[in-house]
């Protein structure tokens, strides 16, 4: 399992928050590009690019050996992309209407995502976003404070 991704973490410095502001700016424009293309990956595609990366063995430094395929890549880079925006609240309110445990992986992530669409096949025509997001809320929901 990979360490828990924290650099969206506020550090203090207006630096650190302005890189904190543009990654957020980029990782939504790209998930809403992805999101809306008639072209978009299917769940499916992701599904059988993710396989490998979901068995990838943990090294003895506590990394992910992870292939050097796109497939791979796709996998790892698109789980990591919702990893970050996982961590974003707008107005008090997760972004992606889930609420992983800070130290959830992003590995975790898409062995969630695959034992979803395993148990859900008539989704697997859609477009992965849509998907990944509704595995994840149904993994980690978030729940109203007392």
């Amino acid at each position: 399992m990979s360490a828990p991704f924290d650099t969206l973490q506020p550090a203090g410095s207006a630096l650190d928050h302005q890189k904190i502001k543009m990654r957020f700016w980029v990782f939504l424009t790209v998930f809403i590009i992805t999101t809306s293309s008639s072209q978009a990956e299917t769940a499916l595609e992701v599904q059988s690019w993710c396989t490998t990366t979901a068995n990838a063995p943990l090294l003895a430094d506590g990394k992910v050996g992870l292939g050097t395929t796109f497939d791979d890549g796709f996998c790892w880079g698109a789980f990591a992309a919702i990893q970050d925006l996982s961590r974003i609240e707008m107005l008090g309110n997760p972004l992606l209407v889930f609420c992983p445990p800070s130290n959830s992986t992003r590995i975790e992530y898409v062995k969630i995502f695959l034992r979803y669409v395993d148990q859900h096949p008539e989704q697997l025509h859609m477009d992965f976003a849509g998907v990944a997001r509704r595995a994840l809320a149904a993994a980690f929901p978030c729940t109203p404070p007392n």
